[in-house]
């Protein structure tokens, strides 16, 4: 469980038994209640422990606002603000093509973590030899986001992503998102924090090893569960090592 004020903390403060942590939750429970979303039962609270808190945006109107620079409000399960997403859109041959994004937490001093998205043409996916047609345009993602991000929230690269599609789809300078491209790989340096490997890459071999199909798999990954959620159910497999593959969803 978090502390999510001074007062809430001094509260706990000392209460390490289960009956006595139950006894402050029952003496806040007014108190919280009406900070919390009403769908939001604080018995399911309690139940939870110490999970990672799921974020969502408190102006979620602004997800896909055709705008050079974008703030997204972030705030968690009981509403309270927790930090924001700094979004900056680049342009190339005077078309937005690119978001870049930062991750600003209040209470994870952290070095900030980045992401970005682009949208790439055939000219762009040549090197990788993908079949695409002349007119198609494909969204590629990197959320480099730490462990110690991730393992207190969840959500913040489902709402990149969303931000990321509905911002391409309705720009007047694109006709289409086609797709995704995907390039999961193992890199030390890149991801330090997950064992040296993407956490696709982690997905897709998991769901090998128990069975699945390298197609079934790809849609096990958080990419692949992200894409059949937006109507992206097809995907060409182009290549598959160990420590890499690659593939358009």
């Amino acid at each position: 469980m978090r502390k999510e004020s001074d007062d809430f903390s001094k509260k706990l403060e000392g209460k390490t038994a289960e009956s006595e942590t139950k006894e402050v939750f029952d003496d806040l429970e007014n108190e919280l209640e009406e900070r919390i979303p009403k769908e939001t039962k604080i018995e399911d609270l309690k139940a939870k422990g110490n999970p990672r808190k799921n974020v969502t945006i408190s102006n979620i109107d602004d997800i896909g606002k055709q705008a050079a620079k974008v703030e997204f409000q972030l705030v968690d399960e009981l509403g309270f603000s927790i930090g924001k997403i700094e979004r900056e859109s680049v342009t190339y041959g005077g078309v937005q093509r690119r978001l870049n994004y930062k991750i600003k937490l209040k209470k994870i001093f952290s070095k900030d973590s980045q992401a970005f998205t682009t949208l790439m043409n055939k000219g762009a996916t040549q090197t990788y030899d993908l079949p695409m047609l002349p007119f198609e345009d494909i969204m590629y993602a990197d959320f480099n986001i730490t462990t110690r991000v991730t393992s207190e929230y969840s959500g913040l690269g489902e709402l990149m992503l969303d931000d990321a599609y509905k911002f391409y789809s309705t720009s007047k300078d694109i006709e289409s998102v086609d797709g995704l491209f995907g390039v999961w790989l193992e890199n030390a340096d890149l991801y330090s924090g997950y064992g040296g490997k993407s956490v696709n890459l982690i997905k897709f071999w998991e769901a090998v090893d128990a069975g699945k199909s390298y197609e079934e798999a790809a849609f096990e990954t958080f990419t692949g569960q992200w894409s059949r959620k937006n109507g992206f159910t097809k995907i060409i497999i182009k290549y598959v090592e160990e420590n890499i593959t690659l593939q358009k969803l």
